[in-house]
């Protein structure tokens, strides 16, 4: 899912649909049936122009134009296995995707043209993420090794192995280039950029994969979400070390799909203000769907 605007949304999902949802009220306005055959993995968009780029089971990467609430297709690029995660570097002119194989495949964003690829890794690449200055690239594998890339000569810079299953999410903290990387046994790990040393690792508070690792716009903040349905905000203090973590909230979802709050407004709920559109999506709303009458 991406944001595309301050009251929108952009979801893909496991039908092949591509829906837009609006962030205050909850309600589906827009929805591109069979955009995809088969589920969507990946979606981003990329605002200053206006495009949606999705990719799939299918091994499809499509690029979309996005104008009064709908989208159309502009350009595609079929490759041959699941296209699992992918990332846009606009300035750079590149998108780069991650699929069943063990390479990160890199092409031109304007043609789509096949540029280079990144290879050091034997299983899958689950998650990648880039530095906000787009020299490093940042890839966690099934192969259960963090990798960081230098894009600039396209080599690896350095390799890293402490996680003991697949790493499923990764992400760099924008100011001092620190990585935190997520697994599938629900651990997630904080390196230093400077000497790629572990600075920290959570472990225990998730109880199954780690599917995804936000951090927020000013930095204080790491959101992990996972399939034990539980979303926890961290706030990050100045030293990295487990204590200085603060497990914000723990939200989990009840038997009925849908996300459970708490009544009690204490202080520290209340600091998660600062999230502005993702405390609405996830602590606000929950997306439905309104199901027809059947007659």
């Amino acid at each position: 899912m991406s944001l595309s605007g301050k009251n929108q949304i952009i979801l893909g999902n496991k039908k092949g649909n591509i829906e837009i949802f609006d962030l205050e009220t909850g309600s589906l306005f827009f929805s591109k049936p069979k955009a995809h055959t088969g589920p969507i993995w990946a979606i981003d968009v990329i605002k200053n122009i206006f495009q949606v780029v999705s990719g799939g089971a299918d091994g499809m990467l499509k690029i979309w134009d996005y104008e009064l609430n709908e989208i159309r297709i502009s350009k595609y690029l079929h490759i041959r296995d699941q296209i699992l995660g992918l990332k846009i570097f606009f300035a750079k002119n590149l998108i780069a995707i991650n699929s069943l194989t063990s390479k990160l495949l890199l092409f031109l964003f304007d043609t789509l043209q096949f540029s280079f690829s990144l290879q050091g890794h034997t299983l899958p690449i689950m998650s990648i993420d880039i530095h906000s200055d787009l020299s490093l690239i940042a890839t966690g594998s099934a192969d259960s090794f963090l990798k960081i890339w230098d894009l600039k000569n396209k080599q690896l810079q350095k390799s890293l192995k402490y996680h003991t299953s697949a790493i499923t999410a990764v992400a760099f903290q924008k100011s001092t280039g620190n990585i935190f990387s997520g697994s599938r046994c629900g651990k997630i790990c904080f390196w230093s950029k400077n000497n790629y040393k572990l600075l920290t690792e959570l472990k225990n508070y998730h109880l199954g994969p780690i599917w995804t690792l936000k951090i927020s716009s000013n930095e204080k903040f790491l959101a992990s979400g996972s399939k034990d349905k539980k979303l926890i905000i961290w706030k990050i203090k100045e030293k990295n070390s487990e204590k200085n973590f603060f497990k914000f909230q723990n939200f989990k979802e009840n038997k009925h799909e849908s996300i459970k709050f708490s009544n009690e407004k204490s202080r520290d709920q209340k600091k998660c203000e600062f999230f502005d559109i993702f405390e609405s999506f996830f602590f606000e709303n929950v997306f439905v769907k309104k199901k027809e009458k059947k007659i």
